[in-house]
């Protein structure tokens, strides 16, 4: 039986989610894809700070020019494959697949031009029907970070832009990593970068738990575009030095 705190969880991103026009079916089933992918999030960030993971981390970047976030999803995926591979059957992990680099399927673009998504999680509902939440992830070394790069065109631009963004969906994920144990200063940080940023399309909510930790909400209008208002739901992960 679901957790009193799960359940209230479930209940408030449900709300949220039929604010933005998803309707009374749709709106539990995403509610229940995004908690269960934020809580393996959060275990695999887990798994990955342990000394002897983080230690194979720093020894297999090295001195690589690829970016460092890059690298951290990478090795995030690792984790999640495994959760998903030894999960119990009945498990709600056993039933979603995570892909990390998949192209997004945009119409109008094919071959290196099509942008690849970091992490996606998908589950499928029946035949015909599948939820997927694309995910984009920054690092963040400075406050100033948040405006230059994780709300910039190559940040949550990847999932809003209304021609090549990574999804139709009306649900996603922004992921900030942070080299900083002190996520709860970071989250105000990012807080009041959201609320002050000059995108008018862009409006914040209040914060919620879901998954095991906090997540800032976000709304996106998408006027120009058939697929409706989009909630992202924002998380910070924390690593050491």
């Amino acid at each position: 039986m679901p957790k009193q705190r799960d359940v209230s969880e479930l209940r408030i991103l449900t709300d949220r989610l039929q604010d933005i026009g998803l309707d009374g079916l749709e709106a539990p089933l995403w509610s229940a894809l995004a908690h269960t992918a934020l809580r393996t999030i959060r275990i695999a960030e887990w798994k990955l700070k342990k000394a002897e993971n983080w230690d194979a981390f720093r020894v297999a970047r090295g001195t690589r020019l690829k970016p460092w976030e890059d690298d951290v999803s990478d090795f995030l995926h690792r984790h999640l494959f495994d959760m998903y591979v030894f999960a119990r059957l009945s498990s709600p992990h056993a039933d979603i697949q995570v892909g990390y680099q998949e192209r997004a399927r945009v119409p109008h673009r094919a071959g290196p031009d099509v942008r690849r998504m970091d992490l996606i999680f998908r589950r499928k509902w029946k035949p015909g029907k599948i939820g997927e939440i694309a995910v984009e992830s920054k690092r963040l070394q400075a406050v100033a970070d948040i405006a230059d790069h994780y709300l910039g065109d190559q940040g949550i631009g990847c999932l809003t832009d209304p021609v090549d963004g990574y999804t139709t969906a009306q649900l996603a994920f922004m992921l900030a990593y942070v080299v900083d144990l002190d996520r709860p200063t970071w989250e105000n940080h990012l807080r009041v970068a959201l609320a002050a940023a000059s995108n008018p399309r862009i409006s914040t909510r209040d914060d919620t738990a879901c998954g095991g930790g906090p997540v800032i909400h976000s709304v996106v209008e998408r006027p120009d575009t058939e697929h409706g208002s989009m909630l992202i739901l924002h998380s910070i992960l924390a690593f050491q030095s």
